[in-house]
C-alpha cells in the first residue's frame, strides 16, 4: 500500500464509507489518556503521515502512524490498521513527546 492509497482509505473513513473500529487497547487508552472519539476525528481530518504503510502479518492490515493535534491542541499520534476492504482499526492513540527532552531530567 502506498501513502496515496492510505490517504484515500483515511478519506473514506472520515466520510464513514469505511468503518473505523477501536481495538481493545485503543478503547482503554482513549479514556486513560484523556482523548475522545472527537479527537480521533480531528486528527483524521488534519494530520501528517509519520510513516509509510507497513504490512502487519499478524493483523492482516497495513499499519500507518498519523500525527496531528487533539481538539485541546495536544500533539498526538494515531496508529491505524488500514485494510483495502472491510473495516479499519484504531490501534492506539498517544501524546507525541518531544524527542529532544525524552529521558532527560529538567
Amino acid at each position: 500500500m502506498t501513502r496515496r492509497e492510505a490517504d484515500r482509505i483515511i478519506a473514506r473513513i472520515r466520510t464513514d464509507e469505511i468503518q473505523l473500529r477501536q481495538s481493545e487497547h485503543a478503547r482503554q487508552q482513549l479514556g486513560a489518556r484523556r482523548y475522545s472519539p472527537h479527537d480521533v476525528r480531528a486528527i483524521l481530518q488534519f494530520h501528517e503521515m509519520e510513516t509509510a504503510p507497513e504490512w502487519n502479518e499478524d493483523h492482516q492490515n497495513f499499519e500507518v502512524r498519523l500525527v496531528g493535534k487533539s481538539l485541546e491542541g495536544r500533539p498526538t499520534r494515531l496508529v491505524l490498521g488500514l485494510r483495502e476492504s472491510g473495516p479499519s482499526v484504531l490501534v492506539t492513540i498517544m501524546l507525541v513527546r518531544d524527542k529532544r527532552t525524552k529521558g532527560r531530567n529538567k
